[in-house]
């Protein structure tokens, strides 16, 4: 009995999903907007936009972030509140000004009128430093289990960075791919919902 597959494709501002069209098909051809586009998984960039064919076997989801976003992550959990209480990671795909931006809203989730923030994650680049500000809004959001900020993977990096700061403090956690141009801070362990600066300079 044959399987019928039918061709998908989410397209937004920030993410595209494309799936294999037909049975046997180990290809997609997809259409990407004028912009930086990254391979979701490992950040690799696509080099050509507009209308392009991509690989599609079976065991993959082709997915792309668009550069110019920054998406927050947390890791799941079997159960809603179970999932509270896990680590956050963000995803930060530089534009081709090195510059990105995103939000994150939290509450506890569980109150009628709860108490929540709203934060903003901005990178912005000179010619010798690259800076990622969180700015919590309405900073309220109170939980005795506030998940913590544990890795950042910054993909598109222009130059691997010699030095790093966390709030004014030396960071050393990191390491850069030099052949996927990503950088990846790990042992974070800052609060979510907090403010930090991380600068790092090449």
């Amino acid at each position: 009995m044959g399987v019928m597959l039918f061709e998908f494709l989410c397209l937004c501002t920030e993410i595209t999903l494309m799936s294999v069209p037909l049975v046997g098909a180990t290809s997609v051809t997809a259409y990407l907007p004028a912009a930086r586009w990254f391979d979701f998984y490992d950040g690799t960039e696509v080099t050509k936009t507009g209308s392009i064919t991509l690989d599609a076997p079976m065991d993959h989801i082709n997915l792309h972030v668009r550069g110019g976003v920054t998406i927050p992550r947390q890791q799941p959990g079997l159960t809603t509140s179970a999932s509270r209480k896990n680590s956050y990671n963000l995803l930060v795909a530089l534009d081709k000004n090195q510059t990105s931006i995103g939000y994150l809203y939290l509450d506890d989730g569980v109150s009628i009128k709860p108490k929540s923030s709203f934060t903003t994650y901005s990178t912005s680049s000179n010619s010798t430093a690259t800076t990622l500000t969180a700015s919590v809004a309405d900073g309220g959001f109170d939980s005795t289990d506030t998940p913590q900020l544990d890795v950042i993977t910054v993909y598109g990096v222009a130059k691997g960075p010699a030095t790093a700061t966390l709030n004014m403090k030396a960071f050393t956690n990191f390491k850069f791919d030099t052949s996927l141009h990503t950088l990846t801070f790990s042992s974070l362990a800052t609060d979510v919902a907090s403010n930090f600066v991380l600068v790092w300079s090449s």
